[in-house]
């Protein structure tokens, strides 16, 4: 199995997996996690729908927007458990009875993406064969030396060995589901804890409908049943024709994926961190960017896009660029609810598009928050139903375009939002208690790359996890400003 050796080692008789041997380049690198151990595969296995797909299912064709995602990462989101009351082979057993009840209502998680192509044209075509394959990829492993604090410790960077925690740590492309499992789910055991990562293939989903997975599958863990009055919202796999009857015939101008498939920059190490907005400061920072923005009118800016405004300038202030230099903040907006019909907010598809604020950096940072947040503001606004059609419906003969890893095509001194703190992981506790954190793992990982989670503290409140190159890191935690409003 091809692994990133620059990340991770792979040692054959042992079957260890190491996330340790990355040399930092800089001292400030958070140096705690050389104390603990490896994370060990214990075992693993795949894992198909309790029943078999119809024939007239068989075939999941990809929207353009789908497509646009073929050259980036996966989506990973992890749960993380302080408990010492279960029993490890147990949990693993009822996991994998779980996973496969739930695959015959997220069928499409259990096969994998297939191309036809067309010689004469030089273009291809991909979509997801829902027989092919052994289904999805069950992982159980173990890191003893680490514990719970270790991987929420707020005053550290997060672990390296987090990274390890979906999928073993293996990187991937979209594009690797021809062969690799477009659903991974791995149970690793930490000292007084477990963690629950699941990586899904952006192609196929997103970080809604991710979220919506893990409730149902903890759902029919905890009921021990895979019957359909356990699953109260079961997804919703087909878009309604008017969209989706141009998907079979996409077509990419391309036929080998050494054409429009770029790997990762195996050069890039950057700190991440997870900072906390409490409920109480989210509520000082809508405040302070509707006054700044002398905004009386309804609904007001919200809390969650002054946060984006906050971070977008402070992050700015880090990286101290010129104040003639361009910035930018790109958003993932959903648009389930923007399009016309509207679709299910429990529709299984990758329903986003960026909304992609532009400034100055000396605009940005002279003219406050209200400024800031009013930019990012107008741009979501413009995301409607004319915005959300055109990017699931092409035009005739027009071909999706292929976005690069690390958001190129935004320049260097953007600022991603991904996440969202209203991905709802309440119900997903697999028996286990309250959830302790929430993390997302190494993929689509660059400078300034942000993903947003609920808040520990539950509602109104935010954890936001910040990727920066070592250099900009140091300046955000220097800067005063900043971390007045972390908690």
């Amino acid at each position: 199995m091809p692994l990133d050796k620059r990340y991770s080692v792979y040692h054959e008789n042992e079957l260890v997996f190491s996330l340790f041997n990355a040399e930092p380049r800089h001292s400030i690198f958070c140096t705690t996690i050389s104390k603990m151990s490896p994370v060990k595969l214990i075992s693993e296995c795949f894992v198909r729908p309790k029943s078999d797909v119809e024939d007239s299912e068989r075939y999941h064709y990809l929207s353009p927007l789908a497509l646009h995602l073929i050259s980036l990462g996966n989506t990973q989101y992890g749960l993380l458990f302080r408990t010492s009351s279960y029993k490890s082979n147990n949990f693993f057993d009822n996991l994998k009875l779980s996973l496969s009840h739930a695959l015959v209502h997220f069928y499409p998680l259990a096969g994998r993406l297939v191309t036809k192509t067309y010689d004469e044209e030089h273009s291809c075509s991909i979509f997801v064969d829902c027989k092919s394959g052994p289904g999805a990829r069950l992982i159980h492993a173990s890191a003893s030396d680490v514990t719970v604090d270790n991987i929420v410790n707020p005053t550290t960077d997060v672990p390296l060995v987090v990274q390890s925690f979906f999928d073993l740590g293996e990187r991937q492309v979209n594009h690797d589901g021809h062969t690799r499992a477009l659903l991974s789910v791995q149970m690793t055991e930490v000292a007084d804890g477990l963690f629950i990562g699941c990586c899904i293939n952006h192609c196929v989903t997103d970080g809604t409908s991710l979220s919506h997975f893990l409730n149902v599958l903890s759902n029919i863990f905890v009921s021990g049943e895979g019957t359909k009055d356990v699953i109260l919202r079961k997804p919703v796999i087909k878009f309604p024709p008017s969209i989706s009857e141009g998907f079979p015939i996409i077509k990419l101008p391309f036929k080998e994926p050494n054409e429009f498939i770029t790997r990762f920059d195996k050069d890039h190490l950057l700190r991440d961190r997870v900072f906390h907005f409490s409920a109480a400061t989210m509520s000082k920072l809508k405040i302070k960017a509707n006054a700044e923005a002398n905004n009386s009118s309804m609904p007001q800016l919200s809390s969650f896009k002054a946060l984006c405004g906050f971070i977008w300038q402070s992050i700015t202030r880090a990286r101290n660029l010129p104040s003639e230099e361009e910035t930018k903040f790109a958003m993932a907006v959903n648009i389930r609810s923007r399009i016309e019909p509207p679709l299910s907010p429990d529709h299984l598809a990758n329903c986003f598009v960026a909304a992609t604020a532009t400034a100055k950096a000396g605009e940005l940072l002279k003219n406050g928050l209200g400024y800031a947040t009013m930019l990012i503001h107008d741009e979501v606004d413009t995301v409607n139903a004319e915005t959300a059609r055109e990017a699931l419906v092409l035009s005739s003969g027009e071909s999706p375009t292929i976005e690069s890893p690390g958001f190129i095509s935004l320049g260097t001194n953007c600022v991603v939002m991904g996440g969202s703190p209203r991905f709802d992981f309440s119900g997903a506790e697999f028996g286990l208690g309250k959830l302790v954190a929430i993390r997302t793992g190494y993929t689509n990982r660059a400078d300034g790359k942000l993903t947003a989670f609920p808040g520990r503290d539950g509602p109104g409140s935010v954890d936001l996890q910040v990727g920066l190159l070592p250099e900009y890191m140091s300046a955000l935690l220097l800067d005063e400003e900043f971390m007045n409003y972390v908690s």
